[in-house]
């Protein structure tokens, strides 16, 4: 038996050797885990950079995923704080959901898309119909545990902020428009453009921004939501969208707070 177990150890450390210890995670074959470390000691997956603030590790796990996965949900995940530097990491339990919720998404925006913006439709005017579909078809709810996902809301018809915010990006990003004639072309998406909408966090709070004509554009579907005027919070300039503008809540006043765009994420 002890032979037995001398082999054994010795074929273990064989394989060590030759692949590494990643061998030995069960890592999700459908992921993408490129430019993502794995850390064997508490079992999650960072970033290759770790950052001086949080804001810019948050920023920077959320461009990583919407360059994998822009139709996954960006979540707020835990962050680690290291010899002086900040990371996000993501659990296997977050990599699961990341690549079922993009690939669901993938398949509602292409069967539901083409009759919320049918083809033909300028840019304004999609981000607009966008607006009203989600004003008149989701609800802040913000006590439900995977509100924060696009998934859920399309099932629960519930969202939090940045679930809002998660849905706008994906079906502002969706739609593409023909490069001639600038309107909604689903036909032929090889020569095209999108609209590149950013996800805006700070303060507890999340929105959407969208560079259109060398201006930031901001877009807050949530509070959109609470208004009897669907387009309160559509598409405002930097000072229109942040200049003294208070909301009043059970806890005092909330203050939208300005974020650069340097922190925009996606």
């Amino acid at each position: 038996m002890k032979k037995i177990k001398n082999i054994f150890s010795a074929i273990l450390m064989c394989f060590v050797l030759l692949f590494g210890f990643n061998i030995f995670v069960f890592a999700n074959d459908e992921f993408d885990y490129s430019g993502l470390i794995y850390n064997s000691s508490y079992d999650y997956w960072r970033t290759d950079d770790k950052f001086s603030t949080v804001e810019e590790a948050y920023v920077d796990l959320g461009n990583w995923l919407n360059e994998k996965y822009s139709k996954a949900s960006f979540n707020n995940t835990t962050c680690i704080y290291d010899n002086g530097k900040y990371s996000f990491i993501i659990y296997d339990d977050d990599i699961d959901r990341i690549v079922n919720e993009n690939d669901y998404m993938e398949h509602w925006l292409q069967a539901n898309m083409p009759d919320i913006v049918p083809a033909g439709t300028d840019g304004i005017t999609a981000l607009r119909l966008i607006n009203d579909w989600i004003y008149n078809n989701m609800e802040y709810e913000v006590n439900l545990p995977t509100s924060n996902f696009a998934i859920t809301g399309l099932t629960t018809r519930k969202f939090s902020c940045l679930g809002f915010a998660n849905l706008f990006t994906m079906m502002a990003e969706y739609v593409p428009f023909n490069c001639n004639t600038g309107l909604s072309d689903y036909s032929n998406t090889m020569d095209c453009w999108h609209f590149d909408s950013k996800i805006v966090v700070g303060n507890g709070h999340a929105w959407n921004a969208i560079y259109i004509n060398g201006c930031w554009y901001y877009f807050d579907t949530t509070f959109n939501e609470t208004k009897t005027d669907p387009s309160t919070y559509f598409l405002k300039t930097t000072e229109e969208f942040y200049d003294g503008i208070k909301y009043g809540t059970v806890d005092g006043d909330w203050i939208r707070p300005y974020i650069d765009p340097s922190l925009f994420i996606g």
